[in-house]
């Protein structure tokens, strides 16, 4: 039996029928969370590893049963008892399982530019007075 399977995480699109009825999950990416060890798996951890994609939160999470298309294979995870399933899944589908996020996407995110941060050594023009004194000797 195997130890092992991999998450496959999609996240930053959203579930929509297209013009055909047929249930896609739109934009978004795909991450690939691989080698969790079937001992370990709950609830907290698929949390856990979404929020360390960047994320703070998510209204849903589904898994896709393998084999069946998303209009009719998609299942809620709410519950350990749901991740057992889950699993239990991936190890009949050669140890993978896709999972749907449902999250909120900031329509018009706020990009940070890049700063270069410097050594106070190497800062040129005039010096603050904590820099000045950072370079004197402490009072005896």
């Amino acid at each position: 039996m195997a130890t092992h399977i991999t998450f496959v995480y999609h996240h930053q699109g959203w579930l929509e029928k297209d013009t055909d009825g047929v249930l896609k999950y739109n934009g978004g990416l795909v991450s690939i969370i691989e080698r969790v060890h079937v001992d370990t798996y709950n609830l907290f951890l698929v949390e856990g590893l979404f929020l360390d994609l960047g994320y703070t939160r998510y209204n849903k999470v589904y898994w896709l049963e393998p084999g069946m298309d998303l209009a009719n294979g998609l299942r809620v995870l709410r519950r350990d008892a749901d991740v057992v399933k889950l699993c239990d899944a991936a190890l009949r589908n050669e140890n993978r399982v896709h999972l749907y996020f449902e999250h909120l996407v900031d329509a018009d995110p706020e990009y940070v530019d890049e700063i270069e941060v410097y050594d106070d050594d190497e800062v040129e023009g005039p010096l603050s007075e904590d820099q000045q004194n950072h370079h004197e000797d402490p009072p005896q």
